[in-house]
């Protein structure tokens, strides 16, 4: 996201670029939101939904990056597509997985009361 904001000086200096800084600011953003809400899901396929999300925001993010390519150098063009092109590989292998797992994190669990104590003394 620090990247996208660094960009925001070149985009709101082009006239043709001004108005798509706020989508492309959300879009960027979208991106580590939804992979944060996939990593503290439980469940396998629960993950893979979110990171599935984070794999459209990305494919969004690196769309308005090109849309926006006249008010940015070639470089810095270059830069930020290949960030996006490695967390949409990244994403294209994981999601599969994810959605294939049965894995889930363990649930907090309840203290023992004193009443379902298990009786441990020798026979």
């Amino acid at each position: 996201m620090s990247r996208a904001h660094a960009d925001v000086d070149s985009l709101t200096r082009c006239r043709k670029t001004r108005p798509l800084v706020d989508p492309l600011l959300r879009a960027v953003g979208g991106i580590s939101a939804n992979l944060e809400e996939g990593y503290g899901r439980s469940g396998g396929r629960d993950r893979a939904h979110f990171f599935e999300y984070a794999l459209s925001t990305t494919r969004e993010a690196r769309g308005w990056y090109f849309t926006c390519a006249s008010g940015l150098s070639a470089e810095t063009l270059a830069a930020r597509l290949a960030v996006f092109t490695q967390i949409i590989r990244l994403l294209t292998v994981v999601v599969p997985r994810e959605r294939d797992s049965k894995t889930q994190w363990r649930t907090k669990r309840a203290k023992p009361n004193a009443d379902s104590a298990p009786d441990l003394r020798p026979p």
